[in-house]
């Protein structure tokens, strides 16, 4: 549990130790040349190292991605299975009794995956299928616990947000006091927002992936140890993009931005620059007393407005004096339902997830558009939803209850991924899924990234997935033009070869003409070759390849 490897000499009695691994060590196994761990970082990550028994270098590393679900899935389970035996027919297998989402966001620049596992912070190269880096987001002890150590309790972190540019990272962490000195505040939380500076790879450097360097750490940012449920980063039209938004339990928001510092602050002697600071630029007092776990925050492209969820209500807020905006100026009226679990804009619309409802509601027009439909969501429902900003596409995961009546009524969570269209009720895709999903979250190119509770990762590309659905009416529909459009060429050329044969290129041309005029009988094999290397192919070249063989 010490995290420490100890070889023991038995001919001289010499100790060589190699301390502080990634995890505790759960098995050895060595051989002639290589020793193998495998180490345990929690209840369910793990590890493999190999090491040379040479010179006891690491000579690979094999790990998986490290989500951190809310709730564990097998004794979660067993115990809605025995609430199922007890009444069958009172049970709905699409309302889950807990919530098995997890937490990641997508680095803007690299498209790493950024899962925050405690109090360290896991990157995943998707591309290369390996883990980049390990990031300490909290200090924690790195040598192990053992005895009374382990009642300290490490520090968690729940919240983290990227700038558009990747440049800055904002992380929100809590640390529970610990046991160990048995005082009166030992259930008390202490809260810290800390933002870092991504530091590029030297050529020199060992760290090929780079890493993450603290910039300015803020110990309870909202005060009176008032936790931080939502952080966004500022639309590029403000400040570009240079500026974080985040909401507490009780409804405060709070704008932080950088500090650049001036050149007489320059550190003599070496041209650089002191450490640049994030500052609080502009708040918004409380709604009340009273706490919350249903915040969420969206920020309008153009930064005038922002919106602020805050159990069933929405509010409209003015961006530049942070006052809420009256009904009379800006209606929107009721739209959750229940509590909201996450809202977000895409193109001209709101699109708001609630515990019971997804609903999408036109800014521009004041109206509901069609997209209104029933769901069942858990706490971590703002997981489970992703936007795409290019192709104006919504991707919902929903989870449900998988019974097998013939395998003894085995419990099972099974999902579905529906791609909607803001102001549309019927997906334009459907993607079943034998496992339920914990998260998901825009990638690039037009796809989306989830998670399931196997701890994989899949991709869903909806540019592939809309051109699927399409390609019946929309080749069809270009087709048909394109058969119209040939056929007057062709009458045009035809009319053309008969006034010239009758002497005048301008003559009028009658139906009889065209019937006298050389036809060309036009068949399967003629037509064929035309369809062969499509790939990649403009309309406008295929309609030119149409035209020549008519012609």
């Amino acid at each position: 549990m010490e995290k420490v490897l100890v070889f023991w000499q038995l001919e001289s009695e010499k100790k060589q130790f190699l301390p502080r691994l990634n995890g505790s060590i759960e098995k050895i196994c060595v051989d002639n040349s290589y020793i193998s761990l495998l180490l345990s970082s929690g209840s369910n990550d793990y590890e493999v190292l190999i090491l040379s028994a040479v010179d006891l270098i690491s000579r690979l590393s094999v790990n998986t991605i490290r989500p951190k679900f809310f709730n564990l899935l097998k004794p979660t389970l067993s115990k809605t299975k025995r609430k199922y035996l007890k009444s069958p027919t009172d049970f709905d297998k699409f309302k889950l009794k807990h919530d098995y989402s997890c937490k990641f966001e997508i680095h803007p620049k690299s498209k790493n995956l950024y899962f925050p596992n405690n109090a360290a912070i896991q990157a995943y190269d998707l591309v290369k299928n390996e883990q980049a880096f390990i990031q300490n987001a909290a200090p924690v002890l790195s040598t192990g616990k053992v005895r009374s150590e382990t009642k300290l309790i490490d520090p968690n972190v729940t919240i983290i947000s990227f700038t558009h540019d990747g440049e800055w990272m904002c992380t929100f962490d809590e640390v529970l006091n610990s046991e160990i000195d048995n005082l009166l505040s030992k259930n008390d939380k202490q809260y810290a927002l800390k933002f870092w500076r991504f530091v590029e790879p030297k050529n020199d450097s060992s760290n090929k992936n780079g890493s993450w360097e603290l910039s300015t750490k803020i110990i309870d940012p909202h005060g009176n140890s008032n936790p931080i449920l939502s952080i966004i980063p500022a639309p590029t039209s403000y400040f570009n993009g240079l500026a974080f938004l985040t909401a507490d339990s009780k409804g405060g928001l709070r704008i932080w931005r950088p500090s650049v510092p001036k050149e007489a602050y320059q550190i003599k002697g070496t041209g650089k620059q002191q450490q640049t600071a994030w500052t609080m630029r502009k708040s918004k007092a409380p709604l009340g007393a009273q706490s919350s776990d249903a915040v969420d925050l969206c920020w309008s492209d153009d930064s005038s407005i922002i919106f602020l969820a805050v159990e069933c209500s929405i509010k409209t807020i003015n961006a530049k004096t942070m006052e809420e905006i009256p009904y009379q100026d800006f209606p929107l009226p009721s739209l959750s339902g229940s509590r909201i679990r996450s809202i977000s804009i895409v193109d001209n619309h709101l699109v708001i997830l609630s515990k019971t409802r997804i609903t999408s509601f036109n800014l521009l027009t004041a109206q509901l558009t069609d997209l209104v439909a029933k769901v069942n969501t858990t706490l971590g429902g703002k997981n489970l939803i992703a936007i795409d900003p290019i192709a104006n596409i919504i991707c919902l995961a929903l989870n449900y209850y998988h019974i097998e009546e013939e395998n003894n009524h085995e419990f099972k969570v099974h999902s579905k991924l529906l791609l909607f269209k803001p102001n549309q009720l019927k997906p334009i895709h459907v993607q079943t899924h034998n496992q339920g999903i914990a998260s998901i979250r825009n990638y690039k190119n037009n796809s989306f990234v989830f998670v399931d509770l196997d701890s994989r990762v899949g991709t869903l590309h909806s540019s592939s997935i809309e051109l699927s659905n399409q390609i019946e009416t929309d080749l069809s529909h270009e087709i048909s033009a394109m058969l119209t459009n040939s056929r007057a060429t062709a009458n045009i050329v035809t009319s053309r070869n008969v006034a010239h044969r009758n002497g005048s290129i301008d003559a009028p041309v009658s139906d009889k003409n065209l019937d006298e005029g050389n036809t060309r009988v036009i068949d399967l094999h003629t037509v064929q070759p035309i369809f062969q290397n499509i790939d990649g192919v403009q309309i406008e070249t295929l309609f030119d390849r149409i035209v020549k063989v008519l012609k």
